[in-house]
């Protein structure tokens, strides 16, 4: 598999929320690199997948309603090119949820690396001649997020969140898409004693916590910060998912539980229900 693609100022195009968005597609596309390259898990690169399926729709539709409001003349040329790239997608998701051995990652790889090198390099580049000055029209298209309407209240930039699980590469995607929707305070632990650690430095708001980790489970560890009197809003994760562990983690005290593979609408949507409860 060739080397990933890596962020540079050569990707820039100028207009802020697109670099933005590319840099999440970026990101997403290293983090299939990655789970690839390790072996990693189904529930994980699931998870990437998912994340990387909405992502791109939804900056699709970003591009769009910029180019719309802009009357730009390469409106529907881009268009296509956008609906036959999710297609191909799509096409790729579908299949790996279905039959994760049918898909071939060299492949996705492949694809996905033309498209930054490509269509970012040098479609995308003719955005900035037609609507690269209308700020305007830029500030109404950044306006479609992840974020629902329920939790566009919500400051998620000064939110302080931690993410509490031993596996790296789920938790680089959980930070991607934080920090898409706004959070700059993103803070790791490996396991639940680095966990301990972290609480007792830094003020939290919220916490994302793993089931499963080799030091303590995220149930018990949940129940020993609530003995102690932490108020932190707390979010169960697990990709081992059985009918009673919803009802297992509210009462261990946690306010939410969420079942990997995850999406990212999904998870944003939850922890906008937990931060307005």
């Amino acid at each position: 598999m060739n080397a990933c693609v890596e962020w540079s100022n050569a990707l820039e195009i100028g207009i802020p929320f697109v670099d933005s968005d590319h840099k999440v597609l970026v990101s997403l596309l290293g983090q299939v690199h990655a789970c690839v390259a390790a072996n990693e898990e189904n529930i994980t690169l699931g998870s990437v997948f998912n994340a990387l399926d909405e992502c791109v729709e939804l900056h699709f539709a970003r591009e769009e309603k910029l180019q719309e409001l802009t009357d730009s003349p390469g409106l529907q040329a881009h268009k296509k090119e956008h609906d036959d790239f999710l297609v191909r997608l799509h096409g790729v998701c579908d299949r790996f949820r279905a039959t994760p051995e049918r898909v071939s990652m060299g492949d996705v790889h492949r694809i996905l690396q033309d498209w930054f090198t490509d269509h970012i390099a040098q479609q995308d580049r003719k955005l900035h001649d037609y609507c690269g000055g209308n700020a305007d029209a830029a500030r109404q298209a950044s306006q479609m997020t992840l974020v629902g309407d329920d939790g566009a209240g919500i400051d998620w930039e000064r939110l302080r969140i931690l993410v509490v699980d031993d596996n790296p590469n789920f938790v680089n995607l959980v930070e991607t898409l934080l920090s898409a929707v706004g959070v700059k305070a993103i803070h790791r632990a490996d396991s639940a004693h680095e966990g301990l650690a972290r609480l007792s430095r830094v003020n939290i708001d919220l916490m994302l916590v793993d089931w499963i980790m080799d030091d303590k489970n995220g149930l018990d560890f949940v129940r020993e910060l609530r003995r102690g009197g932490v108020d932190a809003k707390m979010v169960m994760v697990t990709g081992f998912a059985q009918p009673d562990y919803a009802a297992e983690s509210r009462a261990a005290g946690a306010d939410a539980f969420i079942e990997k593979p995850v999406s990212a609408r999904g998870m944003i949507e939850t922890l906008t229900s937990v931060l307005k409860d």
